[in-house]
This record gives C-alpha cells, structure tokens and sequence, in this order.
C-alpha cells in the first residue's frame, strides 16, 4: 500500500504547524527497534521519510508502525493521532 505521511501536523485549533509528520517519525524509527523489522528495512524507510518520499509498504509493516506510534510515550498524544489516523486510513484502503 502506498502511505504518504508528508504532511504538517496541525495544532489543537486545525492550524498547519512547520513540523512535518514524515521527518518526525523518521527519527522515531530511527531510534526504535520494530519487532520484525529489519535494521536495513527501517533505516531504508526512515530515509524515505526523511526526505518526504512517499512509502510502499505492506500490511504487517502498517501494523508494526502502529503498534510503535502507539507505544511511544514520550510522543504528543496529537502527533500520535495523526500518525495514526494516516495508518488507519491506508489500512482502510488497502
């Protein structure tokens, strides 16, 4: 499934912000361990995110990010939802 998650989160009035949601869970990945998921896969897809490519990704691989967005606490609960929601909508989809 195709997931696009360069985008710019949006405050708790709806207002676009400067932080892009793709370069932010760049890092995420980056310093996350994703049970089932490669080293080589994660790092290949956090340059992807970093540089605003969109992603191919499969079904388990959706699963596994949701699963690490959703554990991450020291992630703003907005952040997270949006994240979140791009996941759902692309799981929805595929």
């Amino acid at each position: 499934m195709k997931v696009d998650f360069n985008i710019n989160y949006k405050n708790l009035e709806g207002v676009s912000t400067d932080i892009n949601i793709a370069e932010q869970l760049s890092m995420l990945i980056s310093n996350n361990p994703i049970k089932g998921m490669s080293a080589i896969k994660l790092y290949d897809i956090a340059i992807k995110l970093y540089n605003k490519t969109s992603l191919e990704l499969d079904k388990e691989d959706l699963v596994a990010l949701k699963r690490v967005i959703e554990d991450e606490f020291q992630m703003a609960t907005m952040y997270k939802a949006q994240l979140l929601n791009i996941i759902v909508d692309a799981l929805n989809e595929g």
